[in-house]
């Protein structure tokens, strides 16, 4: 069963790093409700727009890009400086086109298992 939660980050949490000026910020935040929020998880995520806004490997926090491909435990994001490939537990995503802010570990299953357990959900 998957939880859709909308996240933020905490600054007084141990190792928690705020997302960098202009991650997240730069695109206008619509209000989305869960059902929206699960229909568009359900779905294809390869070709959306993605940045990292928080993650425990802090080299990879403001992240933007493409995802390209996506595994069990990584997406591949397309930036404009290469490829990176990104672990989805140790992260937390906002996708700019829908305006959905979401833990990689909600995501951090196959996509074609992700869809199945969503739409269980219905």
């Amino acid at each position: 069963m998957i939880k859709v939660v909308f996240v933020a980050s905490n600054p007084r949490k141990r190792n928690a790093r705020a997302a960098p000026k202009g991650v997240g910020q730069a695109y206008a935040r619509k209000q989305v409700s869960q059902q929206e929020t699960r229909r568009f998880l359900a779905g294809e995520l390869v070709g959306e727009n993605i940045a990292v806004e928080w993650s425990s490997c802090k080299g990879i926090v403001g992240v933007k890009g493409r995802v390209v491909d996506e595994t069990q435990n990584t997406f591949v994001i397309e930036t404009a400086r290469g490829e990176r490939r990104i672990p989805k537990k140790a992260s937390s995503f906002f996708f700019p086109d829908a305006g959905i802010k979401v833990q990689g570990r909600l995501l951090a299953f196959r996509p074609q298992e992700r869809t199945k357990r969503l739409a269980e959900r219905r």
